[in-house]
């Protein structure tokens, strides 16, 4: 994947975090279940773990600067 495919899903997904935090569904558990889907997908289809750890570090960086917005 490159640089802006990263950034992009990083967004995506940390606006999509921040709308369900803001309708009541605590961040553990959102990041929970994507820790979950995470982890059934690379059973599945093994991945890079260093770039999967790339992306989830830039969609926590991004919820947090999101987050922060309010």
């Amino acid at each position: 994947m490159n640089d802006y495919l990263y950034e992009d899903l990083a967004a995506c997904l940390a606006a999509l975090i921040n709308v369900l935090e803001k309708h009541g569904i605590p961040h553990s558990e959102v990041a929970e279940a994507f820790q979950e889907r995470f982890l059934t997908m690379q059973s599945l289809h093994p991945v890079d773990t260093e770039q999967l750890f790339v992306l989830l570090h830039a969609v926590a960086t991004q919820a947090e600067k999101h987050g922060s917005d309010d």
